[in-house]
């Protein structure tokens, strides 16, 4: 047995309450294990010293009074509680907020919308999707890579693609 198996049993062996090959191996690792040894050795001591404590004996109707005095102190009803939609639950840490945290969320969440506003109008507005569609139409393709420094892979391809071919002519 390995100790991380030996050290939940622990108890239970000194209560008495394993029985046969786990006795065994909890007996067969503690010869050989120092550490599960004090371990042992460390929950005897608090089992002799919680023998050795005094208990008071509880004074007779002690049970009937706890229950009385429990059942006279039941916890009041709410009232007219105010019942919110199920929604509403995924927004309790709003509520926790204090008013200038609030207000800051408030404002974050506005900025975030009309940041995703003015970043997408270019291709968002129909007028200019027209524009862009149109100009793209006019396009071949090489075009696209008219920009491109000269000792790039989009120039070589550039070069690749208009030199002629052996039946073409110059």
């Amino acid at each position: 047995m390995k100790c991380k198996d030996v050290l939940p049993h622990m108890s239970a062996y000194h209560d008495g309450e394993l029985q046969g090959e786990q006795i065994l191996g909890l007996e067969r690792h503690l010869r050989v294990c120092e550490a599960c040894r004090e371990e042992y050795q460390r929950i005897r001591n608090v089992g002799s010293w919680l023998d050795e404590m005094v208990v008071h004996p509880i004074p007779p109707g002690f049970a009937g009074r706890v229950m009385a005095e429990a059942s006279r102190r039941k916890l009041p009803k709410r009232g007219n509680a105010r019942l919110h939609p199920t929604w509403w639950h995924s927004f309790r840490w709003f509520v926790g907020l204090s008013a200038p945290m609030r207000m800051a969320a408030l404002v974050v969440v506005l900025l975030a919308c009309l940041l995703g506003v003015f970043l997408s109008k270019e291709t968002s507005w129909p007028e200019r999707r027209q524009e862009y569609a149109a100009g793209a139409d006019a396009m071949s393709g090489l075009e696209w890579f008219s920009a491109t420094p000269p000792d790039s892979l989009g120039s070589a391809y550039l070069a690749y693609a208009a030199r002629p071919t052996a039946g073409e002519n110059p």
